[in-house]
């Protein structure tokens, strides 16, 4: 089994999910599993990047919540429903314009499965884009 960085791998399927054929291409953390990975999984690509990925975008919670959704034929109404929230505290947390909880967690996790820690980390990992988007936004505007 090819040993690829998970958060490599997580950012990669982030990145790609805007590609039609994103279950072929793939992020790993060294040039000798990029050459396996590729040996092994014919009509995939590997790529080595050695620094880390760090995309000029954002991807709120709410992408996987509309992504689940879909794929459940769910609309937001009837999220809002399940969850015990209102209609506009959903759409809140699916548009990424407040934080998600705890109690958001606990909630999304019993309604849309994954785990309590799955929805956290979706949500720190976006302030800390967030954070990182806008100091580099900052810097740019002072070179300037």
């Amino acid at each position: 089994m090819v040993n690829c960085n998970r958060e490599l791998q997580r950012r990669a399927k982030q990145w790609c999910s805007r590609w039609k054929d994103k279950d072929k291409v793939f992020f790993v953390d060294s040039p000798g599993i990029a050459k396996e990975a590729a040996d092994r999984k014919q009509g995939t690509t590997a790529i080595y990047r050695n620094e880390p990925f760090e995309p000029d975008w954002a991807s709120p919670p709410g992408d996987t919540i509309l992504d689940l959704l879909e794929q459940l034929g769910w609309t937001r109404e009837e999220l809002a429903h399940r969850l015990c929230c209102s209609v506009e505290r959903t759409d809140r947390l699916i548009d990424g314009n407040t934080a998600l909880t705890e109690d958001d967690a606990l909630r999304l996790s019993s309604v849309l499965g994954s785990s309590i820690e799955f929805w956290l980390t979706r949500e720190e990992h976006y302030r800390k884009d967030l954070a990182r988007l806008a100091a580099s936004d900052r810097f740019v505007g002072t070179t300037q």
